[in-house]
């Protein structure tokens, strides 16, 4: 199912499904492409400001849901001895969708 999001909702794992171009025609990303951070910051300083995404699952089969948890305990990964932070990461897990760290792992541990 296609979706388009702005740039700043991008996440690496999320899949194209249209070609990208620059204003100029040149071919920036073919449609398949699964993003990295790398490319959506390739996409940012190309003044790329909407995509066309998948909006259910990645290449690799999670779903948008698990991609976006994936990406919530990467980014907090490093400040797991400080409370507020925890909180913060869980805060955000469950706005997610419910999804606690201990659910994720189990579902990594499943994709």
């Amino acid at each position: 199912m296609k979706e388009e999001i702005g740039i700043g909702d991008a996440l690496p794992g999320m899949l194209l499904v249209e070609d990208l171009r620059t204003s100029n025609g040149a071919a920036l990303l073919p449609e398949g492409t699964e993003l990295t951070e790398k490319y959506i910051e390739l996409l940012k300083s190309k003044s790329i400001t909407h995509i066309a995404v998948s909006s259910t699952h990645t290449e690799s089969g999670k779903t948008r849901r698990q991609a976006e948890s994936d990406r919530v305990i990467t980014l907090f990964e490093p400040y797991t001895d400080m409370s507020a932070m925890v909180l913060l990461r869980d805060i955000l897990l469950r706005d997610i969708g419910g999804v606690s760290e201990n659910e994720h792992d189990e579902q990594s541990s499943t994709v």
